[in-house]
């Protein structure tokens, strides 16, 4: 796997991209980021939109891999920045990289409480991101209320707090110590579910900490969401 450059000084090149990803910008121009927790420690890519999956089965360099590569939704930019930024990946268990294996960890309490924050670098910005919902949903709109979780650019401050909101009802747990307003920021990871069907999705939502804010969530706000909104056929064999 691909390693990330020291930039103690926020360095930067002629484009404004960050130092530290000098070298893999060279092997690789899809770079759009580095994510980490306790959990991974992974390159982010993005293709092109003719080809947005490209990495579903692809390693950094194009080879054939079978736990693919963690990258960028076709919806989302960094470049010219979305409100909402959406990296898909496998959920592995048989490879050595895990990918988003331990996400679905997320709906335990004890889980989250070890690991409230996400770190999600781009090229042009170093950030932390809080979590505040997991949830059990599928890409098939019609199948979960028209709620398209996948969703980057929001056409007003309404909108976008109106998909915050579908998030926190659909939520497995609830945070009330992370509140979100129109000029936040969010980060969702998305990864497959086997609960129903291939179809289906664990989805994390992290919202980016604000300049001058504590990086702390007050654990005491955790806790479990007794009836969160799920798809129709969802709901009907869970929980177990």
């Amino acid at each position: 796997m691909p390693k990330l450059l020291a930039n103690p000084n926020n360095e930067r090149d002629e484009q404004g991209r960050l130092l530290q990803f000098k070298d893999l910008l060279e092997a690789n121009n899809h770079v759009k980021g580095w994510i980490k927790d306790s959990t991974m420690d992974y390159v982010v890519l993005q293709s092109s939109k003719s080809n947005p999956e490209y990495y579903l089965y692809k390693d950094f360099f194009g080879d054939y891999y079978k736990a693919g590569s963690l990258f960028l939704d076709h919806r989302s930019s960094v470049e010219a920045p979305t409100q909402n930024l959406v990296i898909h990946g496998h959920n592995m268990i048989s490879t050595p990289e895990k990918m988003f294996h331990y996400l679905k960890h997320y709906k335990d309490i004890g889980y989250y409480k070890k690991h409230p924050l996400i770190s999600f670098d781009t090229i042009y910005e170093e950030a932390d991101y809080k979590v505040y919902s997991i949830i059990k949903t599928t890409p098939k709109a019609n199948k979960d209320y028209f709620f398209e979780y996948r969703k980057s650019e929001f056409k007003d401050s309404s909108e976008f707090l109106n998909f915050v909101y579908q998030t926190r009802i659909r939520s497995l747990i609830i945070v009330d110590d992370v509140d979100i307003n129109e000029n936040d920021t969010l980060l969702t990871l998305s990864t497959c579910s086997y609960e129903v069907d291939n179809d289906y999705r664990t989805v994390v939502f992290a919202r980016k900490i604000r300049e001058g804010e504590s990086s702390k969530v007050n654990m005491k706000t955790v806790r479990v969401n007794k009836n969160p909104l799920y798809c129709d056929d969802y709901s009907i064999i869970w929980p177990p």
